[in-house]
């Protein structure tokens, strides 16, 4: 049996399990999983699933039936785009794409307002969203090492936030919406912006 095939077969085999026992996590990490059985759509008490170190480059859409799931999992993988119907995952409260290959983010992903931690450091992404300013709930967002060139003026809606980390980003500026955040504990950038950050790389 191919490596792939195993994988997906050892994946089927926890989702039975969790199944049957109703079980509210499921654990498929590690496992060198390149696809994700649609059956995981049907467990519908899912909380939460850990789906990190695999090799996912899509997700099947109906990981978007669990209304119940508040965290997702996802630390390096080969993501390159999300399901459609992502918006859907409406409990979702912790999501993590962090080192995956995403360039862009679907606007569906700025509807997920219940997120409190969003993780998307280690990808590609060139451009944030203005529609970041609808996730009012983030007490973390992680942005380093992707390609960033500008943070949107719509960041100062993020009043909750206390982690916000853009560093090895390719930042000339910082908007001065960011003095707004004042519950931040944490934030991490270039060593070379933050010498200018009371300066004319404010905007």
């Amino acid at each position: 049996m191919e490596k792939n095939e195993k994988a997906y077969q050892e994946a089927l085999k926890r989702i039975k399990e969790a199944g049957e026992k109703k079980d509210e996590n499921l654990f498929l990490d590690g496992i060198d999983l390149t696809h994700l059985p649609p059956e995981v759509g049907e467990l519908k008490v899912l909380k939460f699933i850990l789906l990190s170190d695999n090799e996912i480059t899509t997700l099947p859409s109906e990981i978007c039936m669990l209304s119940n799931l508040q965290e997702l999992d996802l630390y390096n993988n080969e993501l390159i785009e999300l399901p459609p119907d992502f918006p859907k995952l409406t409990s979702l409260t912790n999501l993590s794409l962090a080192r995956n290959n995403l360039t862009s983010l679907p606007d569906g992903l700025f509807q997920l307002t219940n997120l409190k931690v969003l993780y998307l450091h280690n990808n590609q992404l060139e451009i944030l969203s203005k529609r970041i300013e609808n996730l009012t709930n983030l007490e973390k967002l992680f942005l380093s090492r992707n390609h960033l060139k500008a943070i949107p003026r719509e960041i100062g809606s993020l009043t909750k936030l206390k982690q916000l980390k853009l560093n090895e980003n390719q930042l000339n500026r910082i908007p001065r919406q960011m003095s707004e955040l004042t519950l931040l504990e944490t934030v991490g950038w270039h060593t070379w912006v933050r010498e200018e950050v009371e300066g004319p790389y404010i905007v």
